[in-house]
């Protein structure tokens, strides 16, 4: 009797110990942030492509460009909730000089800023 209870009370112990790193390590961190992004800026070369930027904030945020509309980078959501990712698709830069756009994610009163340089022919 006494092997049966102390197995029982060590599979209960396992079963706890094994809820809760599987808790821990399951748990969304991103919830702890108000409003971050993964870069504040990014180099391209001069050909077309895309690429994603991720948000992490812990309710409703808003995206942009600070100079208005852009014709060569576009973002592919403006809003989003949460932990999400943005989209930007750019055309290629046939101009000889460098171009730069600055796009922002916002949450409420605080603002990231993200930089894309894009390099020129």
């Amino acid at each position: 009797m006494k092997h049966y209870i102390k197995k029982s009370v060590l599979a209960l112990l396992a079963y706890i110990a094994f809820a809760f790193i599987q808790q821990s390590c399951t748990k969304d961190s991103a919830a702890d942030f108000y409003l971050a992004i993964d870069y504040a800026s990014m180099s391209l070369d001069a050909g077309e492509g895309h690429s994603y930027i991720q948000i992490y904030a812990n309710g409703p945020w808003t995206a942009g460009f600070e100079e208005g509309e852009q014709t060569w980078c576009r973002l592919d959501k403006t809003s989003g909730s949460g932990r999400d990712a943005i989209r930007f698709d750019y055309d290629a830069n046939e101009d000889s000089s460098p171009r730069k756009v600055t796009f922002f994610v916002q949450r409420e009163e605080t603002v990231k800023n993200f930089v894309i340089t894009q390099a020129g022919l």
